[in-house]
C-alpha cells in the first residue's frame, strides 16, 4: 500500500505556509535563475545579439504565452471543481457509477 498522496500535505487544517512557501522558492528559484544568466553573458561581450534576442523573446513571446497558459490553468482548475463538487482533500474518490446499470463494472466489456 502506498502512502499518504500529495494532497494529504494540503489538508484543510495545515497552515497555508506548507504549500504557499514552495512555491515562492521555485518562482524565486526560476527569477534567480534567468537573472544569473543574464549576468554571465554579459561578460561575454560576443553574445550580445544573444541577449537582445533573449530579452525581446521574453518580453514579446513569452509573457503573452503566460498570459494564455494561466488563463488556461485557471480554466482547468475551475472546470474539474465543478466535475467534483463534494471532494475533500485527501479524501478518496467515488468509485463506480459508470451508469448503465452496472455499477461501474467493465471487467467483461472485452
Amino acid at each position: 500500500a502506498a502512502g499518504p498522496g500529495p494532497a494529504a500535505a494540503l489538508a484543510a487544517d495545515e497552515p497555508l505556509s506548507l504549500w504557499l512557501f514552495p512555491l515562492c522558492l521555485a518562482c524565486i528559484a526560476m527569477v534567480t535563475f534567468y537573472r544569473f544568466l543574464g549576468e554571465t553573458l554579459m561578460q561575454f561581450h560576443d553574445v550580445g545579439v544573444l541577449i537582445i534576442c533573449m530579452r525581446e523573446m521574453f518580453v514579446k513571446n513569452v509573457a503573452k504565452w503566460v498570459v494564455v497558459m494561466a488563463f488556461m490553468l485557471l480554466g482547468f482548475g475551475f472546470a474539474f471543481t465543478a466535475l467534483v463538487p463534494g471532494y475533500a482533500l485527501g479524501a478518496p474518490l467515488p468509485q463506480g457509477g459508470g451508469g448503465g446499470g452496472d455499477g461501474g463494472d467493465v471487467s467483461g466489456a472485452w
